[in-house]
């Protein structure tokens, strides 16, 4: 779907999904594309300049997640009750706050 001519009478949320689509495609295109210079066969790259490509990432996401939240009524919120079992959990989970990841088979 194109930003382009949106349809008549269109809901808040359709045009939410409407502009917002194609965009977080790009952006997760863009992380697969970035993905394609870790090849050690054919570029050199230091652990400091990952983590400056990756901390640049992550604090934009922390950015842009921020300005989403800001709309969500933190009063509603509430954790499940019943948490996932270590084994449903995912062993590559993301890093927000820069911390080192856990060792393998550790989970939070």
């Amino acid at each position: 779907m194109t930003t382009e001519n949106p349809p008549e009478k269109e809901t808040k949320e359709q045009a939410f999904i409407r502009v917002a689509d194609p965009k977080a495609r790009k952006v997760l295109e863009a992380i697969r594309v970035l993905g394609t210079v870790t090849d050690t066969t054919r570029y050199e790259y230091s652990r400091e300049t990952i983590d400056k490509i990756f901390d640049a990432i992550q604090a934009a996401l922390g950015d842009v997640f921020g300005q989403f939240n800001r709309g969500i009524n933190v009063a509603e919120f509430s954790l499940d009750l019943e948490p996932s079992a270590p084994e449903d959990l995912p062993e590559d989970l993301p890093i927000i706050d820069g911390d080192e990841p856990p060792p393998a088979g550790d989970h939070i």
